[in-house]
């Protein structure tokens, strides 16, 4: 997990300028839903992204053989549901985070480092729940294990579970966002709402 937080941090650093730093294909449908990238971009966005795990796979192939590169999948002492059920909530509290920070009038009021709030979410995700399904949150990144070792048991997890948890954030930004523009007691409530869910998810790790 610290890994992958500092690895986030130097490429948002260095491509959100460029592109706005799209790395997940539900990202770019999010993005899409919400008015700030057109279907175009989105599809070329996803194209892209799948382009580079097509290269990363390639790459893989130039390793050692005594190198094997295990595909992603539930562990076993959960079922692939509750796996889909895992990614979901774990990609709804990165995509509900992601929206908010990137938010223009966000921006405006709040000075924040985005690339420290989103990848520090994301680590912290992995943290809580890495050992249930990987904490992938992204499709890519289980397809990219998946071709290199040509198992695709259960890849169908990393796909569901992201997209439906993502759209699911979106919404609960969206309905917040709406909130806070109709008053702050109602965005408040959700935010609340928001944040138990959030705390009683991460509880489960610890009990």
């Amino acid at each position: 997990s610290i890994q992958v937080t500092f690895i986030l941090i130097a490429l948002i650093l260095v491509f959100m300028p460029i592109s706005g730093s799209f790395f997940n294909p539900v990202g770019c449908f999010v993005s899409y839903l919400d008015g700030r990238i057109s279907m175009a971009k989105a599809i070329l966005y996803s194209i892209a992204e799948i382009s580079g795990a097509a290269t990363a796979v390639l790459l893989l192939r130039l390793r050692p053989s005594s190198m094997f590169t295990h595909p992603l999948r539930p562990a076993e002492s959960i079922t692939p549901v509750q796996g889909v059920m895992v990614e979901a909530v774990l990609t709804l509290f990165l995509i509900f985070m992601v929206m908010a920070v990137t938010d223009d009038a966000v921006r405006k009021v709040y000075d924040m480092n985005i690339s420290l709030v989103i990848a520090f979410t994301a680590g912290s995700m992995i943290i809580s729940s890495g050992s249930y399904t990987g904490a992938a949150m992204n499709p890519l990144i289980a397809l990219g294990p998946a071709v290199s070792s040509a198992d695709f048991s259960d890849h169908w997890v990393y796909w569901i579970g992201p997209f439906i948890g993502g759209t699911v954030g979106y919404a609960l930004y969206a309905g917040v966002r709406f909130g806070y523009h109709k008053g702050h007691v109602v965005a408040s409530s959700k935010c609340t709402c928001f944040l138990i869910i959030c705390d009683c998810f991460m509880s489960t790790k610890r009990t």
